[in-house]
């Protein structure tokens, strides 16, 4: 149960920060934007 959670959990933080990385090089001023609407959802 606890591993599985783990992955889940380390699955989307390395997919929030491909996309803060992929949204960075496309729109800078995008990164702090997103993680503002990322906080929210959480």
């Amino acid at each position: 149960m606890e591993s599985i959670f783990y992955l889940t959990l380390r699955g989307l933080t390395i997919t929030t920060v491909a996309l803060n990385f992929i949204i960075a090089k496309v729109l800078p001023e995008g990164l702090t934007a997103q993680l503002l609407i990322l906080l929210k959802m959480v």
